[in-house]
Parts: structure tokens; sequence; C-alpha cells
């Protein structure tokens, strides 16, 4: 049985970790194939939970964005503060997805990908008869050359959490070489912050996004 199969046996519900006074985000409803019929990297990747952040694991396809056309997992870390509005840390985290090949092609595929990830997370989370979610205008305006670095932008959200209210971030995606030529990784970091060069968050962000290594 590959480390996707694995680990999706483990995951009874799909649940977004909450971070900070240990309670958990709503339950998002699982989807898709079952376990068995899913097709996965074979072994781990590795990274990092930093002190006080929490973790948590979902196969894909995800539960909240099933059309996204994946294989694998998403790994996520969440530091306390998250869902705090007044936080330095709010709605700031970083996530991988560890795909088998092709994965995303682009900055134009990526833009399509988390429209669809975090309209789908809101809905999941907020319900699909609320007309705030309904009327936000989820979109994504990325630029760089993923092929030969890193893809950066934003991303207009919302927030079905905590604050209930729309949510921009400033987005930067990179991947990362995996050593099986079927297989992708790719890391993400979001936050709402201004993305200047001595934001001790973003900082903070890069470096656990850098201790991410593929297989």
């Amino acid at each position: 049985m590959s480390f996707l199969a694995r680990s999706a046996a483990r995951i009874g519900t799909l649940v977004i970790a909450a971070c900070g006074g240990g309670d958990a985000a709503p339950a998002v409803p699982a989807k898709g194939p079952p376990v068995a019929a899913i097709v996965a990297p074979s072994a781990p990747p590795t990274w990092v939970v930093p002190e006080g952040w929490r973790t948590e694991t979902i196969p894909f396809p995800l539960g909240f964005a099933p059309g996204l056309p994946y294989r694998g997992i998403e790994e996520l870390r969440f530091p306390k503060g998250f869902f705090e509005a007044g936080d330095d840390w709010y709605f700031s985290y970083a996530f991988i997805w560890y795909v088998l090949a092709p994965g995303p092609a682009d900055a134009d595929a990526l833009e399509r990908d988390l429209v669809a990830y975090f309209q789908g997370l809101a809905v999941a989370v907020g319900g699909a008869g609320r007309a705030d979610i309904a009327a936000h205008a989820f979109s994504a305006d990325l630029e760089g050359d993923l092929s030969a670095g890193e893809v950066r932008g934003t991303v207009s959200a919302f927030d079905a959490f905590k604050a209930q209210a729309p949510v921009r971030l400033g987005v930067r995606v990179r991947g990362v070489p995996c050593s099986a030529a079927h297989e992708r990784a790719y890391v993400f970091i979001a936050s709402p912050r201004p993305a200047g060069a001595g934001d001790a968050v973003w900082a903070e962000l890069e470096r656990v996004a850098a201790a991410f290594r593929c297989p």
C-alpha cells in the first residue's frame, strides 16, 4: 500500500485544523473516489512542524475542491493566531501539494486552481446557501515562471471560519525537485500581510517553506 493510501486510511473525515485555542475548524465533507482508487506518490515528504504550529494532511481529490485534477496529498502548517483577525498571523500559513506528474503547468493553471481551492473551502465551511460567499468575486492574479522558480501574486478569498468576510492574500508558490520523475511537489505560502522585505511573518513563512523536502 502506498504512503498516500496509508495516510488516507487514517483520515476518517477531512478537517482543516484550527490554530490556537485547541479547537478544530468545521469539518469539510469528504468527496471523491474511495481510498483504494487513489494512485499516489510512494514515500512521505519531509517537512518539520515548527514549534507551536499545527498540521493536517488531506488526500487528493480534496473534499472541498474535488475538481482539482491531481492525485497525491496536501499537507498544511498552521501557526497559532491563524484564526484571530487581530493577530499578526491571521490567515497566514503554508501548505504543499505532493502529487503525481504532471501537476499544475504554470501561473495560469495555478490561478484556476487557487480560485477553485479557496472558493470550495469557503462554501464547504460556510455553507452553500451563504449569499455573501456566493456574491464574493473569488479571483487570483499570479505572475512568474513556475518551471524556472517562483510564482507570486494575490488571491481574493473569503474567511468563512471566523471573520466571515473577504480576505485578500499574498501568495507565493514554488516547485520543489523530487527524485522520482513521476512526482511533483509545490510549496505555497499565503498571508494578508504586506509583503515587505522586513516583515517577520513573511520571513518565517519563507523559512517554513524552505524546510520542505520532496523524497
